[in-house]
């Protein structure tokens, strides 16, 4: 692959080493430093340095290489797509805040990785998606068609019975950056073993508006939280216009555990919405438990199926069990009023009867290789990043369901209450794009609508 490159740059050389190569017109690579010394130690700034001196980072240009000269005369930051898998290389920490301005963001993921066994943060565009290249390509050519959107999205993909239509009976929150915009817990190892820890009213309000108000709407977030969980349990306003109750749970991974996230959703009045919360990765030898469950208005903790188990499940398998098994994962299930409560989700045929609703693409999707086992209704909540979030300096990989727009509650519910009508289309506005666009040098292709066959059908419609 190395022939597509022109240079590569290390900023973290062997000491006594070259930090970066470039390719002669030849084709032949050549060692050389580059002022990756000169610059502040971010991406985001090296890449701002380039513009300035581009013959600095591209020697080949001081030896007559007309064709890189050609592209990189005049380079701009705007002028540059930055690939990259951490969310932080996209703007700087020195004081000048340097952005990078367009950037592809590359999905992370948890997996069982040949024969290295269970392994995080992995990653690799295309890993994941063979659209991942015709994305990028496409996002090259035409960047200006790639606006940053924030606000949840929410889609239906194909699977077997959606012509049925079944309703959905479970919905599943993320924690961190999805109900919460950014998770601060409070120090007091309490607050992970003790269910109903409270903190003095002053401390409470700090951390509810640290985790869940939102500085970007004008709206009470925590208030519209409240209403919109409310609507989405109760159920009211469906098809045939009867309440049709839905339970709510939250699936998460915190190393705090099940009650920590508890205690949090209670200083924000949110908890009496759900039924049960589940912690992936919670800290058994500090006291964590991985899950609690609501019967009536009171909270217990119970230990999850296969915590045993030394390898973390995906969300999917996890949600795949729960359809399963659901006395396991819904411990007031056993008990004759907690069965009467949640009667509808005793009985779920797969996993369409879950919309998962998390700000993680790689959640909606099971294990490598696995194409069929993934969460077929799902709202992905945007990410963002906060230059100085409530004078707390620069934090990334922000979330936060209705943080950036108050859309997001009518968008979730319309969605649970009638999902196939975001069904995702097998053709779609990429394949369009796809079409349109050519190879430099060639004419654009010009895409005509035509009339459609009811149009033409009508008398009053011109041949």
């Amino acid at each position: 692959l190395d022939e597509h490159f022109s240079a590569v740059w290390c900023m973290r050389p062997a000491p006594g080493r070259p930090n970066s190569v470039y390719r002669e017109p030849d084709g032949t690579w050549s060692a050389f430093n580059s002022p990756l010394d000169k610059v502040f130690d971010h991406k985001a700034d090296v890449l701002h340095a380039m513009c300035k001196d581009p013959a600095a980072w591209f020697p080949q240009l001081a030896e007559g290489d007309e064709t890189a000269a050609s592209v990189l005369r005049g380079l701009r930051p705007e002028g540059i797509v930055l690939v990259d898998d951490v969310r932080t290389n996209f703007q700087s920490s020195a004081p000048d805040k340097a952005k990078v301005l367009r950037y592809c963001k590359v999905a992370r993921y948890d997996c069982v990785y040949r024969e290295h066994g269970f392994k995080r943060d992995m990653g690799g565009i295309g890993a994941k998606d063979d659209s991942d290249y015709a994305i990028l390509l496409d996002f090259v050519r035409k960047p200006w068609e790639y606006k940053a959107l924030l606000k949840a999205r929410c889609v239906e993909r194909k699977f077997e019975g959606s012509d049925e239509r079944p309703r959905v009976d479970l919905v599943v929150f993320d924690f961190d950056e999805t109900l919460t915009l950014h998770t601060w817990m409070p120090s007091d190892r309490r607050c992970v073993t003790e269910i109903g820890f409270r903190l003095p009213e002053e401390k409470r309000e700090h951390f509810v508006t640290y985790n869940f108000s939102s500085p970007y709407v004008s709206d009470d977030r925590v208030e519209r939280l409240g209403v919109m969980l409310k609507e989405l349990a109760v159920g009211a306003d469906d098809a045939d216009g009867r309440p049709m109750p839905r339970t709510l749970a939250i699936l998460t991974r915190n190393e705090g555990g099940a009650v920590a996230v508890l205690n949090l959703l209670a200083m924000a009045g949110l908890d009496a919405h759900f039924s049960a919360i589940w912690a992936l990765g919670s800290d058994a030898e500090a006291g964590a438990a991985s899950g609690v469950y609501r019967e009536g208005s009171e909270w217990r903790a119970f230990e999850l199926p296969g915590r045993s188990v030394d390898l973390e499940p995906t969300k999917v398998n996890v949600l795949r069990c729960v359809v399963e098994n659901p006395q396991a994962w819904f411990p007031q299930l056993a008990s004759d009023a907690g069965a009467a409560e949640l009667a509808h989700i005793a009985g779920m045929p797969s996993l369409a009867s879950i919309v998962l609703v998390d700000d993680e693409p790689a959640n909606f999707r099971g294990e490598e290789g696995d194409d069929a086992n993934v969460i077929v209704r799902q709202c992905e909540v945007t990410r963002y990043d906060d230059d100085n979030f409530r004078g707390q300096g620069l934090i990334t990989h922000m979330g936060g369901l209705g943080a950036k727009t108050s859309e997001d509650y009518d968008e979730l519910l319309a969605f649970v209450r009638r999902p196939w009508l975001r069904s995702e289309q097998p053709v779609g506005d990429a394949f369009f794009r796809e079409l349109a666009s050519t190879p430099s040098g060639v004419s654009e292709v010009a895409l005509l609508r035509r009339h459609m066959e009811d149009e033409l059908e009508c008398d009053s419609c011109s041949p």
